[in-house]
């Protein structure tokens, strides 16, 4: 595929082909055209009557003549007589105008024309190789999101598996999730004996958060009663404290036999979530869930606003039991399903990432 510069140093002799005078190419992102391309025109040749033909030409995708012009050329001269022609390269569509100073184009000419753009359209058309380089592209790219995912992951799970200080195991989970995945902010909550969020590890935050009611919030509530993955949008003084500044947010439940013991949070100054990105932040949550008993000494788990505060661990909350509040469309995005944790899958699951990442590093 050529570039707008290649093209417009060949423009010279692929006019002579046609005896014009100027050529002009230009396209369109589907509202307006925009020049691509000229030789021995004005610039401004869009804006008059050579514009139009140019629009007539691309959206009756057929050769237009238009013999009642002036357009002033770049030697001084007017041309007098326009033809143009669509030129078939890509999605957005592209033109090519030829001009005459001294006679009109004849019937004879749309032979030539049609050839011309036919020509432009095989140098402006992304090549065979172009198309398979991106391909690869792409699909490297995905490749290094994949590993990245995997290492964070395999990392989270030797923590949860090995670190015999279960508070130093959130942190360091905290600290290898906001540093692999180029988030802005990271954190592990858990619910205590009393029914509130207090943050037992965070990365980005100014300061130690301050714990909070887990329905004090309808992002929150919604993933305590689903369950489930879900993203934020706040805007401005919108966000509220727990986002620690971030206007992008994704929270996942961290369940343990039923109960939501938690959240795991991951914040960015902006920027929306992928799918893959949902997906990893159930299976993190889903990982450290062990931790959330151990690092409380059993935990709490989510009751409703109101509640007495319980001498003992309280009962899990269950879903059912409250309707589930509307979604607001700035508040909130598409959610993911968070994965249930099975007993005794922890080892399984740290001997598949080890292979994962050592066949990503190799």
């Amino acid at each position: 595929m050529s570039d707008p510069a290649t093209i417009a140093q060949r423009l010279p002799s692929l006019a002579r082909l046609l005896q014009a005078d100027a050529l002009a190419l230009a396209t369109t992102n589907g509202h307006e055209l925009t020049p691509l391309a000229s030789w021995g025109v004005d610039g401004r040749w869009l804006d008059g009557p050579a514009g139009m033909l140019a629009g007539t030409a691309l959206q009756m995708q057929s050769i237009q003549h238009r013999p009642d012009l002036s357009v002033p050329l770049a030697d001084g001269r007017s041309a007098i007589a326009a033809l143009a022609a669509p030129v078939r390269a890509n999605d957005t569509g592209t033109v090519v105008v030829a001009f005459r100073s001294a006679e009109p184009f004849l019937r004879s000419d749309a032979g030539p024309m049609s050839a011309l753009a036919d020509l432009l359209g095989q140098e402006l058309r992304p090549s065979a190789d172009t198309r398979r380089s991106d391909e690869w592209e792409a699909r490297a790219q995905r490749a290094e999101v994949d590993r990245a995912h995997a290492i964070v992951l395999y990392e989270v799970a030797r923590s949860a598996a090995y670190t015999e200080d279960r508070e130093a195991a959130l942190e360091r989970s905290a600290s290898v999730v906001r540093d692999g995945l180029g988030v802005d902010l990271s954190a592990i909550r858990l619910v205590d004996g009393e029914g509130y969020l207090r943050c037992a590890a965070g990365r980005g935050y100014l300061g130690t958060p301050a714990r909070m009611r887990m329905d004090a919030d309808q992002t929150l509530v919604r993933v305590a009663l689903g369950q489930r993955v879900e993203s934020a949008h706040f805007k401005g003084d919108e966000a509220p404290p727990w986002s620690g500044g971030a206007s992008d947010m994704l929270v996942a439940p961290i369940v343990l036999r039923g109960s939501v013991r938690g959240i795991f949070v991951q914040g960015r100054l902006g920027g929306t979530y992928s799918t893959a990105e949902r997906e990893l932040s159930a299976l993190i949550a889903e990982t450290v869930a062990p931790l959330a008993a151990m690092a409380t000494g059993g935990g709490g788990a989510f009751a409703p606003a109101g509640a007495p505060a319980p001498s003992s661990p309280p009962a899990a909350y269950t879903p059912a039991a409250a309707p589930l509040p509307p979604v607001p469309e700035a508040a909130a995005s598409r959610a993911a399903p968070a994965a249930k944790r099975s007993s005794g899958g922890g080892f399984a699951l740290l001997l598949l990432l080890l292979a994962i990442a050592s066949a990503a590093g190799g």
